[in-house]
């Protein structure tokens, strides 16, 4: 079976070592391992077992941070503005205009 570490023989970042046999632990657990220095959050892509040094090479990626929205507040909506947002725009839903005057 082809290791992923085999995959990437240049790859030595984002690795680390863990003593003991401990690869089923690491991949069972779902949540991710961080943050590092820079706020670097990262998940578990391989684990393997090495019995003459009983150490476990973990090998991460790093998950990708989330984008921020670029909708507009009115846009959020599927159905379009909701009461408050009609109503601090002046736009009821009986025509009539806000008494605000601001």
């Amino acid at each position: 079976m082809t290791e992923f570490a085999d995959l990437f023989p240049g790859a030595t970042r984002n690795v680390a070592n863990y003593q003991g046999d401990i690869a089923a632990h690491i991949l069972a657990d779902t949540h991710p391992f961080g943050p590092d220095r820079h706020g670097a959050y990262y998940a578990p892509v391989s684990a393997v077992y090495d019995p003459a040094t009983d150490q476990t090479k973990v090998t991460f990626r790093p998950i990708p941070r989330r984008q921020p929205t670029t909708r507009r507040r009115e846009q959020q909506s599927p159905f379009g503005l909701n009461r408050r947002q009609r109503r601090l725009l002046g736009d009821t839903k009986h025509g009539k205009q806000s008494r605000r005057t601001s």
